[in-house]
Order: structure tokens, then sequence, then C-alpha cells
């Protein structure tokens, strides 16, 4: 404010002994030593500025730990452009495709959040803020027997041959750990390394090809539309939101809350589209 202002002039005059500003004309202009000391301090802001961002350098810079399941491009694009946005702050991130750990991941206190799809059992030792909707299908050949229901139980799975990659693997584990269905076979047939597990393309192949089925979100699969293969719906889990899971009780502190908001606002830019 004006008196704020005046204030301010008023005790710097008194600090350097001489008046700065002549009250006597209006509107009110500066003394000759008021210009003298304003030249000089001009010259000093550029310094000063320098100096500032100097001693960012030596600041500790507000740091994000963050977890991406599945492994993504699209992710690891978003984190890029957040850390573009927000150049004084850190984001260090791992990847992994084992879905079935992550929550045990997150326990253990090393990350401050995980975009996932959402796990199907939370503890209340972690929250969760909803980042984009997104459904798991069933993907068969279009003329296979399961092909002429318009949406299929996981009782209709058992006895069905699967092939998997690195993501849909753990999630066919865990899917078959909660609802208790059997398949003859989940294929690769054991936990390994990644480097061992067939890639999304073929499974897709492998699928439209007859050789068995499988299980995906669908946004990681509507890139691959083929037409010998159909996409049907899971009744007992009709969502698979990704979601930014977090520990509950933790500290929210300025640069979570800020990486939280722009996560929800931005991360589905980043993604395939909805199947239709």
């Amino acid at each position: 404010s004006q008196s704020s202002f005046s204030k301010a002039i008023m005790r710097l005059e008194k600090d350097v002994g001489v008046r700065l500003i002549d009250r006597s004309r209006h509107p009110i202009c500066l003394t000759p030593a008021g210009k003298s000391f304003y030249e000089d301090c001009s010259r000093l802001k550029p310094l000063y500025q320098d100096a500032l961002k100097r001693l960012e350098t030596y600041a500790e810079k507000r740091k994000v730990r963050a977890l991406i399941c599945p492994k993504s491009y699209a992710y690891r694009s978003a984190l890029q452009e957040y850390a573009l946005t927000y150049p004084k702050d850190t984001v260090e991130y791992d990847q992994t495709s084992a879905f079935s750990g992550i929550v045990e991941l997150m326990l253990n206190g090393r990350y401050d959040f995980c975009i996932t799809p959402k796990p199907l059992v939370i503890p209340p030792t972690l929250k969760y803020t909803e980042v984009y909707t997104d459904s798991p299908y069933l993907l068969v050949r279009r003329d296979s027997e399961l092909a002429r229901l318009e949406s299929v139980s996981f009782r209709d799975l058992n006895g069905l041959r699967f092939y998997e990659s690195p993501f849909s693997w753990y999630l066919i584990q865990e899917l078959i750990r909660y609802f208790e269905f059997a398949p003859e076979k989940v294929i690769p047939d054991r936990e390994g390394t990644e480097a061992h597990l067939v890639k999304r393309e073929e499974v897709v192949h492998r699928v439209a090809r007859g050789d068995g089925v499988s299980i995906y979100c669908g946004r990681d699969v509507s890139v691959f539309r083929d037409d010998r293969i159909r996409f049907l719906p899971i009744r007992e889990l009709p969502e698979l939101p990704v979601v930014l899971l977090e520990r509950a009780g933790a500290r929210d502190r300025p640069e979570k809350a800020q990486f939280r908001a722009w996560i929800k606002d931005k991360l589905e830019s980043y993604v395939c589209p909805l199947l239709k």
C-alpha cells in the first residue's frame, strides 16, 4: 500500500541519513541524492539476481520419488514434461511390471507415489487418487466360441490357455488368486526375467492366430486393433482405473501436493484412448 511504501522510504532515509524523496513537490520526486542512489541500485540489481541464481545451485531441490507400473513410455514422457514444468523440483522414478508386488513396495516407504492400475486389495495403510478410467478385457479370436458372448465371467475362463506379456502376466496371477479361476496354462508358466516374456504385439498376434486368449487393460491394446480379435468385458471386474497410490498418513509436503495435482490433471493426455 501507499502507506507501507512511505514508511519503508522513511526507514531507508533514516538508515542512510539523507533525504531521498522531495515531498514539497506534487507529485513527489527524487532528490539529487535519491537519483544517485537509484542509479547505483539499478546497477546492483542484475548482480543481486545473478547471486540468487548461483545460490540455487547449492540449495537442495525438492524431491518426489515415484514408482511406475507397468513400464510405460507414456508415463516416462509425462514425468519428463513435469520436470520441464517444474525445473526446481526433482522426480526420481523406477519402473516395474510386477503388479503383484507394488503394495509391498509402497509400504516399505521408499516411494512417495506409485502410478499403477488400482490393486485388487488396498490395505488401510495406503490410499489412492484415481487418475483416469480403464477396463480389463479378454482378448479372443473372433471365430471362437467365447466370441459369441457380449461379456465373460471368470468362470468362463477355466481351462483356457493364456498368453501374456510382462505386465499382463503379473496381472493374471493376481486375478487367479483373487477370483479363483483355473486356466489350463499361463504362458510363460513361471515368473522369470522379463526378457523371457513375450511382447504385447506377439500376444495380440498369437490370440489372432487362435493359440490362446489374453487379458489386457483396454488402453494398452487400443492401438493394436485386429479384425480377427474380439475384446470382451469381464463382468466381475468392469473397471480397473489407473491410480496414484501413496501411504496414508504420510506428511503431505508441498512438492507432493503439486505432483499429485499435476498427474491427476495431465497424465491421461499422454496415454492411449479408451477401447471402444
